[in-house]
């Protein structure tokens, strides 16, 4: 792990937006007014309930904050997608403040429950994200978290299952790729593989029955005439549908098929 402080101010999140905490590339917080928190208490990488990280912060809030002005005129609240935001940029961060590698990418989450409201008359927001898992394979880095939010002490927002990827795209590779092996949970190949075809099974010798997998294959006699018996049958189908004659319908029924 990189030799980062335990707690940063508003000052060292600018920086971190800026890219200048963990270098160009890297986990990167938004600038304001996207930026949700105005310092981090606490971080870890083996803390919190499941022993894998966490990340305590604070997000001070005032009446003159942007949100409360267009959201929404006359009945001000703070959107609740704003604080879910806040989750996913302290999770991010917390796999960039470990020192790992890759441009940070909010890949999904499991539930939101929304009990409580965010209005001006607020004082402060506390973010609290609990790591329940921490992966980091060759070309992918991902965290999943459970978090919570507090307003003044009362739980407003419960998430579960938060999904933040660091990302490192390769020639030839590129973002989309890692992104769906991060959802699949699967590290993917960065070429495709040029392995040789499988052989085909050996056919049957004259006048033996077609094994089911050489059937299938060659799409052999015993394929062919199912196949034929089947057409037909549909079409026996459709003529009964149409109220054909009964010697109409064996005629067609007793065809050609054996």
């Amino acid at each position: 792990m990189a030799a980062y402080p335990t707690s940063f101010d508003r000052d060292d999140l600018l920086k971190c937006a800026r890219g200048e905490l963990f270098g160009p590339g890297n986990a990167q917080l938004p600038a304001p007014p996207m930026l949700m928190m105005d310092r981090i208490t606490e971080i870890s990488e083996d803390g919190g309930e499941h022993g894998k990280g966490h990340v305590v912060a604070e997000f001070d809030i005032t009446p003159d904050l942007w949100f409360f002005d267009c959201h929404f005129p006359g009945n001000p609240i703070m959107p609740g997608c704003l604080g879910l935001d806040g989750l996913w940029q302290l999770t991010g961060f917390n796999l960039g403040w470990r020192g790992w590698q890759g441009r940070g990418y909010a890949l999904g989450v499991g539930e939101v429950k929304l009990t409580g409201m965010v209005r001006p008359d607020r004082k402060m927001l506390r973010y609290f994200v609990d790591f329940t898992k921490a992966v980091q394979t060759r070309r992918l880095t991902m965290g999943v978290a459970d978090g919570r939010v507090e307003a003044d002490g009362e739980t407003i927002y419960l998430v579960k299952d938060m999904k933040v990827a660091l990302i490192e795209p390769a020639e030839g590779f590129g973002y989309k790729r890692s992104i769906l092996s991060a959802l699949s949970g699967l590290d993917t190949c960065p070429a495709p593989c040029r392995l040789p075809p499988p052989a085909p099974p050996p056919p049957p010798p004259p006048g033996a029955r077609w094994p089911k997998q050489a059937r299938d294959f060659y799409g052999g006699p015993h394929a062919s005439r199912r196949h034929h018996r089947h057409r037909h049958r549909l079409a026996h189908r459709q003529y009964c549908r149409r109220g054909g004659s009964q010697p109409a319908r064996r005629e067609i029924r007793h065809c050609c098929c054996p």
